[in-house]
């Protein structure tokens, strides 16, 4: 029982961040029109990657500041604004959002 609480915590060690794709990075600068090298797009997904890391601990900080333990949009709005970044567009945000689409192998994706 105690070696598969040990392996558990090893799993969940290896999980623990989430990571950007270097196919997600090249699709979103194809879908902008710029021309990104696979070295160029690797070190963007790290970054994305290190950037969501930062907003995601941020906005648990405020949640933890406000007494609550559910994550809530307000405190990821409240983060990006306090590290004067863009609004997260969806849920508790006032400005509408504007779809643009991309051709991919024959498909419209809508992003």
């Amino acid at each position: 029982n105690v070696v598969s609480r040990i392996e558990i915590f090893r799993i969940m060690a290896k999980r623990r961040f989430a990571v950007i794709p270097t196919s997600a990075v090249m699709l979103h600068a194809e879908a902008n029109g710029l021309p990104v090298t696979d070295q160029a797009a690797s070190l963007l997904a790290e970054d994305v990657s290190y950037r969501l890391r930062d907003v995601v601990h941020a906005a648990s900080e405020l949640m933890k500041c406000s007494k609550r333990r559910k994550l809530a949009v307000e405190d990821f709005t409240r983060c990006l604004k306090l590290k004067n970044l863009e609004p997260c567009y969806g849920f508790g945000c006032d400005e509408s959002q504007s779809f643009r689409h991309v051709q991919a192998k024959g498909e419209t994706i809508y992003f």
